[in-house]
């Protein structure tokens, strides 16, 4: 399965490659290039690239001007490489990020960070059930 590889041999021409072929599989010859729509591609891996050492454990990348790094020449192609390894390197800090939530959560459903977040604040108790507080700590 084209997904699940774990080769990281050449992995950015590759992951460049499969977002060209999903890309360019939306039109047929001879139909307009305005049917083209966002084509995003995103890359969980279980070790570093090489190239992007010292980066976050999440990277965003769009095709920017190079001189100013501000001008994004278009919004059709977005890339998201994900490091776990990253993000295992970061595990004791309390870090609130919603998408680190999930990756924990994918990793390992029964880690502290996914107990944590399954406990269900006490005002959402009470405002749901009706509840006083004494009601439900007894």
């Amino acid at each position: 399965m084209k997904g699940l590889q774990n080769n990281q041999k050449n992995i950015i021409e590759r992951i460049l490659y499969y977002w060209g072929k999903i890309y360019t599989r939306q039109i047929k010859e001879g139909e307009e290039y305005k049917r083209l729509e966002k084509t995003i591609i995103i890359l969980i891996t279980d070790f570093k690239i090489k190239s992007l050492e010292k980066s976050e454990y999440h990277t965003k990348w769009k095709i920017i001007e190079e001189k100013d790094r501000k001008i994004i020449l278009t919004d059709k192609l977005e890339l998201h490489i994900i490091s776990l390894e990253k993000m295992r390197e970061n595990e004791g800090r309390k870090m609130q990020d919603e998408l680190l939530d999930w990756l924990y959560f994918l990793e390992n459903p029964k880690s502290e960070r996914v107990k944590e977040k399954e406990k269900i604040p006490l005002e959402v108790i009470i405002r749901i059930t009706g509840l006083t507080k004494e009601e439900i700590m007894n």
